[in-house]
């Protein structure tokens, strides 16, 4: 855990070196709707949540940034208990590819990081695990500093032994909604 977050405060860092002074940097934040598929499809109900984000432009048609996020599923009726949920707490890395650079931009972009997974079950840990997120998304600048931001990204988290957590991977469709609000030039 020490040795993840010593990689991600450096990578951090490395982004911001260099430039600052004439960097544009974006700082957002989404809404959105987590649909469970596959083994997690069965466990979990449509998650809510959202993500605080951070990108760097590296060039106009490049960015890259760290993401931090929560989404809260709810248990399926199938033995857990009512009030019974669980929790996916993402913080990756990420890169975008931006197709345009003015007005409606569509990306494609990937994060990557530790999500960490903990449910309201007593005596429940929290469980950090490798996952990957490919994204799509149009950012639509409707001033020279704001814009709204629309993706989809399919999550897969790498959840190891399927008796741990029920599931091989825990896959779900995000669907999201926010503002980029960008400093700089």
């Amino acid at each position: 855990m020490k040795k993840m977050t010593k990689i991600i405060a450096i990578a951090a860092m490395c982004l911001f070196v260099g430039g600052v002074a004439n960097a544009q940097i974006k700082l957002g934040i989404d809404l959105g709707l987590q649909v469970p598929m596959g083994d997690f499809e069965k466990m979990a109900e449509v998650g809510l949540g959202g993500n605080v984000n951070g990108e760097y432009a590296i060039t106009e048609n490049i960015g890259a940034g760290l993401s931090i996020g929560y989404y809260k599923f709810s248990f399926k009726d199938n033995g857990f208990g009512e009030d019974e949920s669980f929790t996916v707490t993402p913080v990756a890395l990420n890169g975008k590819y931006y197709f345009m650079t003015e007005g409606l931009k569509p990306y494609a972009g990937l994060d990557l990081g530790m999500y960490f997974l903990s449910s309201t079950f007593e005596n429940s840990e929290v469980k950090g695990k490798f996952g990957l997120a490919p994204v799509v998304g149009l950012q639509y600048d409707f001033s020279d500093n704001m814009a709204i931001n629309a993706n989809v990204k399919y999550n897969y988290i790498m959840a190891g032994e399927k008796e741990e957590l029920g599931a091989d991977a825990l896959t779900s469709f995000g669907i999201n909604v926010g503002v980029v609000y960008t400093l700089g030039n």
